[in-house]
């Protein structure tokens, strides 16, 4: 964002754009989130389904936890999150930048969770642990 000491007008500008773009966003797409997941656990509760799980982006962020009897964080470092978003996306660091710093603090998040896993383990690791936690 800032270059030899000086504030770079461009970078900032865009990242306020970004930002206002974001909020935009949500507010479009998180009522058809919280919809989509409302509707699907009534079907589960229909189907009379012992467990429901559902990922929700920006759960805490968006005050869904209400929803769920049982919270799983997936969770790693942010130079782990920047590098997985910059392999796996066409987002540029300082786009995932912005992304990650628009979610609540990690600390705070597995503060909040009943379950944290450690994603910085291998996929099958993950993929175990949650396996666990859901079927226990």
């Amino acid at each position: 964002m800032y270059r030899k000491g000086e504030g770079n007008k461009k970078c900032l500008r865009e990242e306020g754009i970004l930002k206002n773009k974001l909020d935009i966003l949500e507010n479009i797409f998180h009522p058809v989130v919280r919809r989509n997941m409302e509707e699907f656990i009534e079907i589960s509760k229909r189907k009379r389904a012992e467990k429901a799980v559902i990922e929700v982006p920006l759960l805490f962020e968006k005050k869904m936890e209400g929803y769920f009897d049982t919270i799983l964080v997936a969770d790693c470092p942010v130079d782990v999150q920047l590098a997985r978003i910059e392999k796996n996306t066409a987002l540029t660091r300082e786009m995932a930048r912005i992304l990650i710093q628009r979610q609540m603090e990690r600390e705070t998040k597995k503060e909040k969770a009943d379950y944290v896993i450690d994603c910085t383990k291998s996929k099958d690791e993950v993929y175990k642990k949650v396996e666990e936690i859901i079927f226990k």
